[in-house]
């Protein structure tokens, strides 16, 4: 795969895996894009952005992409830095009406790579599930004072400056440092010095905007964490503009993207940001398990090449951007539900397609599901004398032994392929206990501890 594009088979190969996608997973509908320096390369949706009337979701349909938003807040900041009004080692201290204890020591290149020792205060969190009618609100932040004496009281809360703990509080007042600097408000900021450079007429950070808009996404959540899709009301929070406040549809964060692919140039030639910036951006500023963060960006290697991303959710609605200079693509998705999983691993699975790869063979993500899947069933031992479920929960197999003497789940963790299956293991009263499957066609076999069964329903 080139920066020429992507062929017409690899296109129909990722729009059929799109389609699996939300079908294998049960959501309402996706979007995705995929751009090269030049131009949008391909764009499909699949589903519907809104159940009752069953309109269908197109590359056009604006989507809330929660903290995708967090490399646009930190482009304004990067801008600010380049026309001389910040720098990097400044406190938000002399920006802000931040005055917790230890302030003084952090700096905005700490915010942007989460690497400023400030936990979680669960601020955007809370607003979410307040929100969307899941949670009470845990502490009263109804306005900018609100937050600050919220956060203004956590000084004790700080830990070791050079660990990644990611904060959406942070990115609170990094969008505040933006306002004060440049005396507008952060969203209007971010849209004339960001959207409208990049032809992004649609997206934005208002509420009013993004509701009146003709095709934009109904959020869905599960009744009470299962049962039907529901239609859910859009977590709209001022507050939370700079860590996750973005409107934006595939198409249009393709333009973004494509601006990053060009070393800061957007398509009608404006310098939205310096090489150098954007090097800063995406430099290894600190280790997270899931690969090196910048600012508002993370990378990780995919089928041999680098790829700078970010995903983002509020709860009802999930979302990807990534971009490889290394395969001249960016690729951005876009689901009106949270899948149970980040939509990082649906833009990945899709440039895997792009590149003729099987996800489900190259994604770890992929291949891990596919095969929890291929093993989770009900069990039985010689004349159905003792029966076992196994089931996925968190991300792992669980292993249940039921009837006649039902005993408490148990994780199981994969250790690796065998000769005719796959091993895993638990944790027993003297240590690892192996569990084995043996896969013949559909037959599968389980052997743990005492106990050699045979699967004999899938549910």
């Amino acid at each position: 795969m080139t920066a020429a594009g992507i062929d017409t088979v690899h296109q129909a190969a990722v729009e059929s895996f799109l389609y699996e996608w939300v079908t294998e997973f049960d959501v309402p509908g996706a979007a995705v894009a995929i751009v090269t320096p030049d131009d949008e390369t391909m764009a499909a949706a699949v589903g519907a952005r809104h159940l009752r009337s069953n309109a269908p979701v197109t590359p056009d349909t604006l989507s809330a992409v929660g903290s995708v938003t967090k490399s646009f807040t930190a482009t304004a900041i990067m801008q600010q830095v380049e026309a001389g009004f910040i720098e990097l080692t400044d406190s938000p201290a002399g920006y802000t009406d931040a005055a917790f204890d230890g302030v003084e020591d952090v700096t905005i290149h700490e915010l942007l790579s989460h690497s400023s020792g400030m936990p979680s205060l669960a601020v955007s969190e809370g607003l979410i599930a307040q929100q969307t009618d899941q949670a009470d609100p845990p502490n009263p932040i109804g306005d900018r004072d609100d937050f600050y004496r919220y956060l203004n009281a956590a000084g004790d809360e700080l830990l070791d400056a050079d660990r990644f703990l990611y904060c959406n509080s942070g990115y609170m007042l990094l969008a505040d440092i933006v306002r004060e600097v440049t005396g507008r408000p952060f969203h209007e900021v971010v849209t004339a010095d960001i959207l409208d450079p990049l032809g992004m007429e649609r997206s934005t950070m208002n509420a009013g905007a993004f509701e009146a808009d003709p095709d934009s996404m109904t959020p869905y959540r599960r009744a009470d964490g299962g049962g039907r899709w529901q239609a859910a009301t859009m977590p709209i929070r001022e507050l939370s503009r700079g860590p996750g406040g973005l409107f934006t549809s595939v198409r249009e964060l393709g333009s973004y993207l494509r601006m990053y692919l060009n070393d800061g140039v957007a398509d009608d030639g404006t310098q939205i940001l310096l090489s150098d910036s954007i090097e800063q951006m995406i430099g290894a500023h600190i280790e997270t398990p899931a690969g090196p963060y910048g600012y508002g960006w993370r990378t990780v290697e995919l089928d041999g090449n680098s790829l700078v991303g970010h995903g983002g959710s509020v709860g009802v609605s999930t979302a990807y951007a990534g971009w490889s200079t290394e395969l001249g693509l960016g690729i951005a998705v876009v689901c009106n539900a949270a899948p149970g999983h980040g939509l990082a691993v649906l833009g990945e699975g899709v440039l895997l397609t792009a590149l003729g790869e099987d996800p489900n063979v190259a994604h770890q993500f992929f291949s891990r599901y596919h095969r929890q899947q291929s093993l989770i069933g009900r069990y039985e031992s010689y004349r159905g004398s003792r029966t076992a479920i196994v089931d996925e929960s968190g991300g792992l197999l669980r292993l249940t032994l039921d009837e006649p003497l039902p005993l408490a789940p148990r994780s199981l963790i994969f250790e690796g392929e065998t000769d005719g299956g796959y091993q895993y293991w638990t944790v027993g009263d003297r240590g690892r206990i192996p569990v084995d499957f043996l896969v013949v066609g559909d037959e599968v076999e389980l052997r743990f501890d005492r106990w050699r069964m045979d699967r004999v329903g899938t549910h």
